[in-house]
């Protein structure tokens, strides 16, 4: 008789090198619940999920979406099981603290009294970002108030803090839409001179370091940095170091191609191009939904129509935006666009993805949520 392998005694120097080779979380959790020591050669590896992962949805909680006090547990729905698994505990979202924006698998934090940080909430760890005051007088008119909720409209950042100390974080906030970012070292926020082209912001993303943002005017702005970032420097203030912003792309020119009823529009960065995509509806009749799929070439602001992603799928949200490999391991299909669809007050929030092959929407799972607030889509990365 063969006697069966006793996976927990193999060499801890091999564990670790599997648990780098792992690409997909789920089964990264797999790997880890195999036993104690499987759990620490994973702390002890780099895994980070280093490659785009399957978003999943980070859900409200159920006191939160009935207008009472939130609660410290999450629960996600993830696409690969198809359903809402457990809860995770995330202190950082009790006592009116939200969580509302998210960016390579990072949430921004904030509270009632506008303190900021960014949380890891698959890892627990978490940054203090810098005093409100820095902000100068802008947030007088938010702090305290129940209005807190609508003070940053806007969060990237240009990579994961799990991976690098050289990455850094911009918001949008106030009602005038200004433009504030921070870099691990720095003792404030830096703001600069609010610019017309950021009014209306309906998205931002981060692209090779730099950060791009879409107005209601349909167009495109670049946020660049003046100068190359020493970070030989941590620690001093750069005076004078600020950000142009520049237009670099005007959808307008390509309005016609628009849903007859343009609704949203958002921005999201896959493999490397900046993609451009508007929702609305194909008719006056409010009923069938549509979207449109536009690359921006960053170098002429020429903007092209898309109609197939080949295999990857778009996440979309009002917080987040992503793309990520498609497939029915991960619970997705390919050349898809994936968004939340509100039924409310009839049927509540659905999860449900538009294809580019057949123009068609059909639902994920063919149930509601079950919530009234927008959840957000958020990377798994420790």
């Amino acid at each position: 008789m063969v006697n069966s392998p006793n996976w927990e005694d193999l060499p801890e120097g091999l564990l670790i090198e599997i648990a780098e080779k792992v690409g997909l979380y789920d089964d990264f959790e797999s790997f880890q619940a195999v036993c104690r020591r499987w759990r620490s050669a994973w702390k002890k590896s780099s895994y980070g999920g280093r490659s785009p992962q399957v978003p999943w949805l980070m859900l409200p909680s159920s006191t939160e979406d009935s207008g009472g006090s939130t609660s410290m547990y999450r629960s996600f729905y993830r696409l690969s099981k198809s359903r809402i698994v457990g809860s995770m505990k995330l202190p950082e979202a009790i006592r009116d603290r939200c969580c509302f924006y998210s960016s390579h698998g990072w949430l921004l934090t904030f509270s009632k009294d506008l303190s900021m940080s960014l949380l890891n909430p698959f890892s627990g760890a978490k940054i203090p970002l810098p005093d409100k005051t820095s902000l100068h007088d802008d947030y007088k008119n938010f702090a305290d108030k129940s209005c807190f909720v609508n003070f940053v409209r806007k969060f990237a950042l240009s990579s994961s803090p799990s991976l690098t100390a050289y990455y850094t974080v911009i918001i949008i906030y106030s009602n005038n839409n200004r433009l504030a970012f921070w870099r691990p070292g720095d003792g404030a926020w830096t703001r600069v001179e609010n610019d017309l082209s950021l009014r209306g912001c309906v998205g931002l993303a981060s692209l090779n370091e730099q950060f791009y943002a879409l107005n209601i005017s349909c167009q495109i702005v670049a946020c660049t940095f003046d100068d190359a970032w020493n970070w030989r420097r941590i620690g001093q203030r750069r005076e004078g170091e600020l950000i142009k912003v520049h237009q670099v792309a005007d959808l307008c020119k390509v309005q016609r191609l628009f849903p007859a009823l343009p609704e949203k529009a958002y921005l999201v960065e896959s493999e490397g191009k900046l993609l451009a995509v508007v929702q609305g509806y194909a008719n006056c009749s409010k009923v069938d939904i549509n979207f449109l799929v536009l690359e921006v070439n960053l170098s002429n602001g020429e903007a092209i129509v898309v109609t197939d992603l080949g295999d990857r799928s778009l996440f979309i949200g009002d917080n987040h935006c992503l793309s990520a490999q498609a497939s029915n391991r991960y619970g997705c299909k390919p050349n898809c666009i994936y968004f939340i669809q509100n039924w409310w007050p009839r049927y509540g929030k659905e999860l449900c993805y538009f294809s580019l092959e057949d123009g068609c929407v059909r639902p994920h799972c063919g149930r509601s949520l079950g919530i009234k607030s927008s959840p957000l889509w958020i990377e798994p990365r420790c």
